[in-house]
């Protein structure tokens, strides 16, 4: 009964009782669907236990409970119910989209959801929200990159946790049959301005991709329409095909900064006296003035709405510069934090107990996160590595030594995913003079 529920649930959150409830009446709607044998539920009960949450909550769900009960109204037989077209609204309105991924912004505190006793995580809740999309919209053309962007969050062929590895594998094997349950037999064809680019076979699910690469002399050297030059990609067969299309150039003098789904800022810092490093910002210009051997402090900050997946992070040296790597025993180093980062909910909370609990236990180290997985010291740059990129701003120092006196060009520090490298940003190139 709803008293012995809220007398049960009293414990939790407001939020955390309705993702429970949200659950409850999916799973009811499936029972009657699917009508066990030896289990009798009222076909009414989940079209009503919804109605009734929608209610209490006026619309104040997370996105998992809003994805439970938008599917539990449309097997419902309501494919046109408000609650239904209020959740396809909100995820849209929730998503984050690159172009060749999405994933929904799903940051809500621990406090809010007790999402730590629900067991859930960012990582459920898209697989559940793509569940739901294949559900309600089958042909909704966000659903591949939904897909791309779950697979993306995957470590050593698995993802984070029990719960992530089931509802995500569940999601899959809903979208392979809607999508992939016919076995591929068909061949690609690509046309270029009119001239045949590529054409390949495709026999089986396990068919490895397809490179075609095409210079960029010639493309110079095609005639293109006001529309710029035409491209056509066909298919002739049975089966899916999926296909992308990428342009790696490298432009001609200074740079710009540029943002596509990643921030980068680096800045030139003084270590030991506030004289070392001056910065002159000019009008498309930024110069900075260091004394021959001056320690720097260069701090770079990387930051992204979203999560992002195999992160590097690059920043390349002046030709004066030599980077100092404080793993290497005789070298000299500096204490620069690398902060927790802000924007991450849940994480600077977390830190701060596990601070807490080390102060109170001496021979207890303090729980301690990084946003990185590996860093490499170079001669002429610095690699920041993370296998997954929490949304937030997150920071990264390190010290170089002035080595050389001149006027050198630093250039721009670039962040990308390296498996999706039109996801990125960099910062612009600046004009370092030592003397």
């Amino acid at each position: 009964s709803d008293g012995q529920q809220q007398g049960k649930l009293h414990w939790l959150s407001k939020q955390a009782s309705f993702s429970l409830r949200a659950k409850a009446a999916f799973l009811l709607e499936l029972l009657v669907l699917l009508h066990p044998e030896g289990i009798k539920v009222d076909k009414n009960a989940p079209k009503q236990l919804a109605n009734k949450l929608w209610s209490e909550s006026q619309g104040d769900l997370d996105l998992e409970s809003l994805a439970w009960l938008a599917q539990t109204l449309f097997l419902c037989g309501e494919p046109h119910n408000s609650v239904v077209e209020y959740a396809l609204h909100t995820f849209n309105n929730k998503i984050s989209e690159t172009p060749s991924t999405a994933t929904f912004n799903t940051s809500i505190t621990d406090k809010q959801t007790n999402s730590y006793i629900l067991l859930r995580s960012n990582t459920r809740t898209n697989a559940i929200i793509l569940d739901t999309l294949m559900v309600l919209t089958p042909r909704n053309s966000i659903i591949v990159k939904v897909l791309k962007g779950l697979m993306s969050g995957r470590k050593k062929g698995r993802w984070g946790t029990t719960q992530d590895n089931i509802y995500a594998l569940l999601a899959i094997d809903r979208y392979f049959s809607l999508f992939e349950s016919e076995k591929p037999a068909f061949k690609g064809t690509t046309w270029l301005g009119g001239k045949m680019a590529s054409t390949d076979s495709f026999t089986s699910h396990e068919a490895a991709p397809c490179d075609t690469n095409v210079p960029i002399k010639f493309l110079q050297q095609q005639e293109s329409g006001s529309d710029g030059l035409q491209v056509v990609v066909h298919k002739q067969g049975a089966g899916r095909m999926y296909y992308r299309l990428g342009l790696t150039c490298a432009p001609k003098g200074t740079l710009p900064p540029e943002y596509n789904g990643i921030v980068v800022q680096r800045e030139y810092l003084p270590v030991k006296n506030e004289d070392d490093v001056v910065v002159d910002n000019q009008q498309d210009q930024t110069e900075y003035r260091v004394k021959l051997g001056a320690m720097v402090n260069i701090k770079l900050t990387i930051a992204s709405q979203t999560r992002r997946y195999h992160v590097a992070l690059v920043d390349k040296l002046p030709s004066g510069f030599e980077a100092i790597n404080v793993n290497l025993k005789g070298q000299q180093g500096i204490d620069t934090t690398n902060e927790v980062p802000t924007g991450v909910v849940g994480r600077a909370e977390r830190f701060q107990r596990g601070a807490a609990h080390a102060a109170m236990n001496p021979f207890r180290r303090p729980w301690t996160w990084n946003w990185y997985n590996h860093v490499n010291t170079r001669d002429e740059r610095v690699e920041i590595f993370a296998t997954m990129l929490q949304e937030g701003i997150h920071t990264y120092n390190y010290v170089a030594v002035a080595t050389s006196a001149g006027t050198f060009v630093a250039p721009p520090t670039k962040a990308e995913e390296m498996y999706s490298p039109e996801t990125n940003g960099r910062t612009q190139s600046v004009l370092v003079h030592i003397k």
